[in-house]
C-alpha cells in the first residue's frame, strides 16, 4: 500500500508499513556489483539506513537478527531490479545492543551472476 493505492505493483518506490521499515528507494539504475553498505548512522538511535546495490534483478532478503541469531525484522523479501537501494529502519521497539543485517540476492534470470550474500553489524543505543 502506499500513496498510489493498494496493489502487488506501483511506480512508486517508497512505502511505510507502520512497523520497523520507513521506506525503501531506489537509488540508481543499474551498479557495476553488489555491495551491501556498513549502516549510518552507527551506533543509532533508533533510525538507521541501510545502503545496497543490486548488479541485476533479483530476489531480495534482508533480515534483522539480535546477537543470539533470532530474526528480529524482515526489511525486504521479493524481486527487485537491478540498481541501489536505500533502507531506513526503526529500532525503537527493540533494546539496546548488537544487532546484524543480512542481505541475499539470488539472480532471478538464471544469468552467470548467482547469488550474494553479506552481513554487517550495527549498534542500537537507547
Amino acid at each position: 500500500m502506499n500513496s498510489s493505492g493498494t496493489g502487488l505493483y506501483s511506480d512508486v518506490a517508497s512505502f511505510w508499513t507502520g512497523d520497523q521499515i520507513v521506506g525503501v528507494e531506489q537509488l540508481s539504475p543499474t551498479p557495476a556489483g553488489f555491495v551491501l553498505t556498513q549502516n549510518y548512522p552507527n551506533p543509532f538511535n533508533p533510525t538507521t539506513t541501510i545502503n545496497y546495490n543490486l548488479a541485476v534483478a533479483s530476489r531480495v532478503s534482508l533480515k534483522v537478527y539480535d546477537s543470539a541469531g533470532r530474526e528480529v525484522a524482515t526489511l525486504v523479501d521479493r524481486e527487485q531490479d537491478a540498481g541501489g537501494y536505500r533502507v531506513e529502519f526503526k529500532g525503537d521497539n527493540l533494546g539496546s545492543g548488537v544487532y546484524f543485517y543480512r542481505l541475499q540476492a539470488r539472480q532471478t534470470d538464471g544469468g552467470q551472476a548467482g547469488t550474494f550474500q553479506d552481513v554487517k553489524g550495527m549498534v542500537l543505543m537507547k
